[in-house]
């Protein structure tokens, strides 16, 4: 079996770039990014400007974190699992001139579980916080 992508590793020749995603429209700031499967399970990785993974996320509700939790998990149930968790705003980071920086994200939360991955929610206006729309993994 393939091994599973880690952060920090460097983007080899069994993956194409595919997508780029743009992270923050007024600094057109642009991420490329590779659309992969492993073990049957559809991850998008953004790479840094030195060609290493730095994020890796899933939409994919076969896939499941150590602790059990996947895509359209509840925040009850993350609870359940990870109590020691919290819920707060994301914070989406970036490079500029090779330097990490970061932002905060409106109307977008996460719960950092204990394997490392993120648990990110986000809301429409005037939703609740237990009725988000959107739901991603992310390392």
């Amino acid at each position: 079996m393939e091994k599973f992508p880690e952060i920090g590793e460097t983007i080899d020749s069994r993956w194409e770039p595919n997508q780029v995603i743009q992270l923050f429209p007024e600094m057109s700031e642009l991420i490329p990014a590779y659309s992969v499967k492993y073990d049957g399970i559809r991850l998008v990785l953004q790479v840094s400007e030195k060609n290493t993974i730095f994020s890796i996320q899933t939409y994919d509700q076969k896939f499941v974190t150590p602790e059990g939790i996947r895509v359209g998990s509840t925040i009850k149930q993350i609870f359940d699992r990870c109590p020691e968790t919290c819920l707060q705003p994301r914070k989406v980071y970036f490079w500029v001139n090779g330097e990490k920086r970061f932002q905060l994200v409106k109307n977008e939360y996460e719960i950092l579980l204990p394997s490392g991955w993120k648990y990110l929610i986000s809301c429409h206006d005037g939703f609740p916080l237990n009725k988000c729309c959107t739901y991603e993994l992310m390392r």
